[in-house]
This record gives C-alpha cells, sequence and structure tokens, in this order.
C-alpha cells in the first residue's frame, strides 16, 4: 500500500525483443498485396515498370513502420532498464 492508502500500481512489463512481433506484422502486411498481385497480374499485362511502382508503393510503408516499430521498442527496452523495477520490467 502506498502513503495514501492506495495499493502499488504493478510495474509496466516490456518484451526485450520485438521479434515475434515484428515477424506476424510483417507476415500480416505482406499477404494483401502478395494476393492482390497474384489476382491482378493478368492486368499488368508483364509490365515490369507498373509492377515496380506497384510494388515500391505497397512495400515502402510497411518496410518504414517496420523499422519506426523496432527503433521505438528499443527505445522502450532502454528506458525500462533505467527505471526501477517497480515501474518498468525488462521481460528477457
Amino acid at each position: 500500500m502506498t502513503s495514501n492508502g492506495l495499493p502499488e500500481p504493478a510495474p509496466i512489463l516490456v518484451p526485450a525483443s520485438a521479434l515475434a512481433d515484428q515477424l506476424w506484422t510483417a507476415l500480416r502486411q505482406l499477404i494483401p498485396p502478395l494476393v492482390g498481385f497474384a489476382v491482378g497480374r493478368h492486368w499488368l499485362a508483364n509490365d515490369t515498370a507498373t509492377l515496380a511502382a506497384a510494388l515500391a508503393t505497397v512495400l515502402w510503408p510497411i518496410v518504414e513502420e517496420q523499422r519506426r516499430t523496432l527503433r521505438h521498442n528499443r527505445s522502450l527496452v532502454r528506458l525500462a532498464d533505467l527505471v526501477p523495477d517497480s515501474v518498468a520490467v525488462v521481460v528477457r
């Protein structure tokens, strides 16, 4: 109990690695464009420029968001290492 009579808050649990989440998110984000390409390849008529533009348009946001998420998770782990265990615990 704290001095004001409230129960101690539970610490924030921060996973040390987000690899499993990263892989699942990447798979989830890659399936729709791959399926869309497989369904729509007849209207592309083997136009490499159209294919490259379509893939770049779809893949750029996916790669960028994966990079941001990984960077954010690393900063959370560093922060959790700095604070007391009563505030945040890195799950390893």
